[in-house]
């Protein structure tokens, strides 16, 4: 599953070198292979990644998955930006079901980890150059893009592009969920489901 998803980065042109990937990891089965893609990854090419989990404030035992995940973080020396939302207090005032309203949550919360980490970044750089007064490390031109790793994988496809089929659509709906959608990624789209989970009971590792 690994080979397979590292591939599919490569041929869409997912993460260039220095980019900044923003891992949507909830503890379950996708987003915990999501993250071992990436960090596998990441030994063929250098990109900097923060780990991003968001508690819905839906289940009574949410706050399980954040020290899941959280332990995963400590143990692979990974960033971790933890937000809570009531989605579904955002779903009622917004007139949004709780599965839009969390979707539309996720994705802000994304980019505010994005500019936390760079904010981080930024400040470390500063305290360096100060210590050692030296020109700031790194050009401009080795800044790479800001990105979101989502762990949609071929199943979620398979059923988007049915409920576009039911519901009625036009050639663009026909494609179900792209690999690549502005600077959002998703390295898992062609593993099914049960590569997934496969592949998480060979190398022993649990998920929520």
């Amino acid at each position: 599953m690994i080979e397979k998803a590292i591939t599919f980065i490569e041929q869409h042109n997912m993460i260039c070198k220095h980019d900044i990937v923003a891992a949507g990891v909830s503890g379950g089965a996708d987003s915990l292979s999501l993250l071992f893609v990436l960090l596998e990854y990441r030994k063929k090419v250098p990109f900097e990644l923060v780990v991003v989990h968001v508690n819905h404030g839906i289940r009574e035992d949410a706050g399980r998955d954040v020290d899941f995940v959280r332990e995963i973080c400590h143990k692979e020396n990974l960033p971790f930006y933890l937000r809570e939302a009531d989605v579904a207090k955002i779903a009622k005032e917004q007139s949004l079901s709780e599965e839009e309203a969390g979707r539309k949550v996720r994705y802000e919360i994304f980019e505010e980890a994005l500019d936390w980490y760079q904010n981080q970044e930024q400040r470390i750089r500063k305290e360096a150059e100060n210590r050692f007064q030296k020109k700031e490390v790194g050009s401009e031109s080795e800044k790479g893009k800001r990105k979101v790793a989502v762990a949609h994988h071929q199943g979620d496809s398979a059923e988007t592009l049915l409920f576009h089929l039911f519901r009625g659509t036009g050639i663009y709906g026909m494609s179900g969920i792209l690999p690549v959608n502005g600077n959002i990624i998703r390295p898992l789209l062609t593993c099914s489901r049960k590569e997934i989970e496969e592949y998480l009971m060979k190398i022993g590792q649990r998920w929520c």
